[in-house]
């Protein structure tokens, strides 16, 4: 009955308010007569349709107006010159707005109906400060306002219940211009015909819905909307608060804002329509037809029905907020595709049922789909992207999914959305799934009681359409390629500050559970599978950022594979530990050539296993990381590569701290601190460069463990403390050098070198108190050993055994051994040992027992002290020795050789041993110097020397040099002490030569010589 009475008063109001405008003061807008032109032909046409009401309203709206003989056939009230009204009417905020707000709560209307007001003047929101409003009542396009004259659709809903007598102004139809402070809980304040906001405004009462039904008072409103809004004066319907089933699906068309702020509207049972969806039921409009649309507030109940709630396809500049969805089966709660520009906010998503068994693909509350019409039903098909998409506020509760895709068009993809700040909770399968997304970010959301978090894929082998599909369907024409096109190198995903607390199982997917997981898609040939054939190629992801998140799960923390360019840093990765799992989960994975990852200052709480890069995968970084007791590996590299791991902290892994494995390729592994585990660091059968300045501890095995054919080109500057066996254990591997390590207290060894293992140089290395062995060399090469300093070995300081090859044994420090200082029993080489110090050994500083004479140990400028005169300072017992210029003292006997060892001793020097003499068998040998050596040339071109006989020697050496200090050239060896003169021949004349003898003496194997006799000179004739 209003609208009649609205549409009577502005026919009859329309010609009076046409001059009006056209006679207003200067000061207001010039009025635009094709506007009053179009707003005269749209109320003609109300007028046609009002006529055919046949109920008058006079009665309902006055107490007691006089009404007219003519009131029957016009709803317009006539208002008498004589009759004066005194209102009390109280009007609401939302009919009046000014600049100043000054309004007159108790407006007096007189015959004159003077009335002062500050009120907005135009639509622009010119203001004049004090209009008066006169029996003439001037109108004009800005809307000035007397509270004598309104008639409204919303009058009979004021605070005051507005009586109108008689008015005088039966001809003037006023538009009223509201504030943007009013208030949406004054909306049904608002007149009909009222800008409030810039929106024309439509109120939908209850008296409307109970006199027709919800959704022909709610859709012919809409109607109304779509006839007449604009983009510069949209609509805004109001519906009046209540509880209401919905018949039938409400249709939205452009330039529209509903707003159901306290209204439930539920589908009937059995239905199978959408319960709102923007265009017509089967839409034919192509591309971002409908725009500027608005779903604000409202229950939207599917009654346990199977249908999309709310659909919202071929538009832009959308927004749905303050909506709940709730109560549907086997379908999604909102499906958006062909977008451009929607923001979903402050939303609740509830109650959506899934079949586990059927395993429909309707997961995800809100769908992100494709125009396709075996997808998205209701649309014209194309080949159309979305794009800005914003989801944000929201909450998520009861459903299988909360957000994403199962859909896409090969190489057009969804393209600058944001998901923030929602929250998810008890879902049955994960939160968030994109799929072909680029410009992405996930921030702020709150995931709880889900099986799996988020997940990224590029494209599926399922779901996945080319853009000729769309084309045929819907015959408009798209410049989408369909072959392979290599994705770009950085689609600027993000997911950033989410909580995530994941667990259980996913009833829908039979993948590994993740909190989150990105994937591409690299294919060696055409695959079809529930989409289209997808071409052959790589669909990797590119260039996504993973930081800040907070993650308890008990399956992966972050996973990614194909995914190349990723950054992962700042997660906290919690694992609530399941008793028997089925997989290993780790905390974070690349997988299935991940390429050039960076994943710095994550935490990682009780993992099976921490961080893992498998499969060709690469990590440019692996850095700043805290694990803690991972069941197994804290940091696995496997089959893959990693240029930098350093400076993580590791706590007590179950097996490995870092393990690299399976031909993999590290560049650096430095500066990391781990604690405990079987292993600190284990390369097994890969390639590292450098291993250097970690410390490590209580290993419940090796510190560091090289094996498995393995290369490590430098090991250096490591701290190891507290090994359980090795401190650096090398089996059947490679390691160029091992240098100026500390390693401390190792149960067993501090570098023990085994099985065919290759070590090029051992050297200065400080090993304190190890439990067996400073150094050892079994079955293997350690070329050169050097410069290291060991003390307090429980055993031998460095050990050489069972065929292995070393070079050289040179300026190592060996302090306060148990047992030996050095030991040899096994050479595959030649082998000098010189220029050690070795200290206080309870047992023989040196000992050689290496069964072979086909090899000669050289022995020489070292220096020996013992612990005691119990000990001697040299044994061998077996071997082809040199010995030389050796500083033996506080021994029992300086050196002692057995009848096994084929021997040569040189001159060293013996201090404060019990005998200062070489013991060769059971035959001392002290040291023999000769006497009385002169010499003279006798004739052209000789020389002849002659010396004392030493009846202790078994013969002599006779050495001879062109000058004093120069070298001397052994020339002759007499092997009968009785020979005591000695003829050099075939000298040169006038030259001067000279000579030296040096005695010795050979026991069995062993020839000991005697110090260098006095050097004689002869000038020959």
């Amino acid at each position: 009955m209003k609208k009649k009475c609205f549409f009577k008063t502005v026919c009859s109001c329309i010609l009076g308010t046409a001059l009006l405008l056209s006679s207003t003061s200067s000061s207001y807008a010039s009025p635009n007569i094709q506007d009053i032109d179009s707003i005269a032909d749209t109320v003609s046409e109300m007028f046609k349709k009002s006529e055919e009401l046949k109920t008058t309203e006079v009665s309902e709206m006055t107490e007691s107006s006089e009404t007219t003989e003519s009131s029957e056939t016009t709803e317009s009230l006539e208002t008498t010159e004589s009759s004066e009204t005194t209102e009390s009417s109280e009007t609401t905020e939302s009919s009046e707005t000014t600049e100043s707000s000054e309004t007159t709560e108790s407006s007096e209307t007189t015959e004159s109906s003077e009335t002062t007001e500050s009120s907005e003047t135009t639509e622009s929101s010119e203001t004049t400060e004090s209009s008066e409003t006169t029996e003439s009542s001037e109108t004009t396009e800005s809307s000035e306002t007397t509270e004598s004259s309104e008639t409204t659709e919303s009058s009979e809903t004021t605070e005051s219940s507005e009586t109108i007598e008689e008015s005088e102004n039966n001809d003037n139809f006023e538009i009223i211009e509201l504030t943007e402070d009013t208030e949406i809980s004054e909306q049904f304040d608002t007149p009909k015909g009222a800008v409030s906001n810039g929106y024309y405004v439509i109120n939908v009462t209850k008296s409307e819905i109970s006199s027709t039904s919800a959704y022909a008072a709610i859709q012919s409103a809409l109607d109304e909307a779509q006839e007449n809004a604009t983009t510069d004066l949209p609509y805004k319907v109001f519906v009046d608060p209540g509880k209401y089933s919905l018949t039938q699906g409400l249709r939205i068309y452009s330039n529209t804002y509903l707003c159901l702020t306290g209204v439930t509207l539920t589908q009937n049972k059995g239905s199978n329509y959408n319960m709102i969806k923007v265009g017509d039921s089967n839409d034919t409009h192509s591309g971002y037809y409908y725009q500027n649309i608005t779903i604000d507030g409202g229950i939207w109940n599917e009654n346990g029905n199977s249908n999309t709630a709310i659909k919202i396809c071929h538009t832009q500049n959308i927004t749905l907020m303050n909506a709940t969805l709730k109560n549907c089966s086997n379908s999604h709660l909102m499906e958006i595709a062909g977008n451009n520009g929607i923001t979903i906010q402050n939303c609740n998503f509830a109650d959506q049922a899934l079949s586990t068994s059927a395993k429909p693909y309707t997961y995800e509350a809100i769908q992100l789909d494709i125009l396709l019409e075996s997808h998205l039903s209701g649309y014209l098909s194309e080949d159309l992207p979305l794009k800005n998409v914003k989801i944000t506020g929201c909450s998520f509760k009861n459903v299988p999914r909360g957000i994403g895709s199962h859909t896409a068009i090969l190489n057009n993809p969804v393209d600058t959305i944001e998901i923030s700040n929602n929250t998810f909770t008890s879902l049955k399968s994960l939160a968030i799934q994109a799929m072909n997304y680029i410009n992405c970010t996930i921030t702020g959301n709150t995931i709880t009681d889900t099986p799996q978090g988020i997940m990224i894929y590029s494209v599926r082998e399922s779901g996945t359409f080319l853009a000729s599909t769309a084309v045929k369907e819907g015959h408009i024409p798209s410049s989408t390629p369909v072959t392979y096109q290599t994705p770009v190198n950085n689609q600027k995903m993000v997911i950033s500050n989410n909580t995530i607390a994941a667990s259980g199982n996913d009833p829908y997917e039979d993948y590994e559970n993740a909190a989150i997981f990105v994937s591409g898609l690299n294919l060696g040939s055409a695959t079809t599978g529930s989409g289209d054939t997808i071409p052959a190629g790589n669909y990797f992801i590119s260039g996504i950022t993973i930081s800040d998140n907070t993650i308890n799960t008990d399956g992966h923390g972050i996973r990614l594979q194909d995914a190349r360019n990723s950054t992962i840093t700042g997660n906290t990765i919690t694992y609530s530990q399941v008793s028997k799992p089925k997989n290993t989960f780790y905390g974070i994975q690349l997988r299935e050539s991940s390429t050039n990852g960076i994943i710095d200052n994550n935490t990682i709480n009780k993992p099976l296993s921490g961080i893992h890069i498998f499969e060709k995968s690469s990590a440019k970084s692996i850095s700043g990381n805290t694990v803690t007791t991972p069941t197994n590996n804290a940091i696995m590299i496997e089959n893959a590569s990693a240029t930098n791991i350093s400076s993580n902290t590791v706590n007590k892994p179950g097996i490995n701290g870092i393990f690299i494995y399976n031909n993999s390729n590290v560049d650096l592994i430095t500066d990391n601190n781990i604690s405990a585990g079987n292993v600190n660091i284990n390369i097994d059968g890969s390639t590292v460069t450098e291993i250097s300045k970690n410390t490590l501890s209580s290993a419940k095995t090796n510190s560091v463990f090289l094996h498995n054919k393995c290369t490590v080109n430098k090991l250096s500057s490591n701290t190891i403390n507290a090994s359980g066996k090795h401190g650096v254990f090398i089996d059947c591997a490679t390691a160029k050098t091992i240098k100026a390590n500390t390693i401390q207290s190792p149960a067993i060894t501090g570098v023990h070198v085994y099985n065919n293992s290759k070590v090029s140089t051992i050297a200065n290395n400080q090993i304190t108190s190890p439990g067996k062995y400073g150094i050892c060399a079994e079955k293997s090469t350690a070329r050169t050993i050097s410069g290291n300093s060991i003390s307090k070995p429980a055993n031998t300081g460095i050990f050489i055994f069972t065929k292995s090859k070393t070079g050289t044994i040179s300026d190592n420090t060996i302090t306060s051994g148990k047992d030996k200082g050095i030991a040899i029993n096994s050479v595959k080489c030649k082998m000098t040992i010189s220029g050690n110090t070795i200290k206080k050994c309870k047992a023989y500083p040196i000992y050689c027992n290496p069964a072979s004479t086909s090899y000669a140990i050289t022995l020489k400028k070292n220096i020996i002290t013992g612990n005691s005169k119990k000990i001697d300072g040299i044994r061998a017992d077996s071997g082809k020795l040199i010995l030389s210029s050796n500083t033996i003292s506080s021994c029992s006997r300086a050196i002692i050789l057995s009848s096994k060892v084929k021997g040569t001793v040189y001159p060293n020097t013996f201090k404060k041993n019990t005998y200062n003499n070489v013991k060769v068998n059971s035959s001392y040998v002290n040291t023999l110097t000769v006497k009385s050596l002169s010499g003279k040339s006798k004739s052209a071109k000789t020389a002849t020397l002659n010396w004392k006989k030493l009846s202790s020697a078994s013969g002599y050496v006779v050495y001879r040099s062109a000058s004093k200090n120069g070298s001397y050239t052994k020339i002759s060896t007499i092997k009968k002490n009785k020979t005591i003169t000695y003829k050099d021949s075939k000298l040169k004349r006038k030259s001067t030569y000279y000579y030296k003898i040096v005695p010795y003496t050979t026991i069995g194997k062993t020839t000991v010589y005697g110090l260098d006799s006095k050097i004689v000179s002869i000038k020959i004739k």
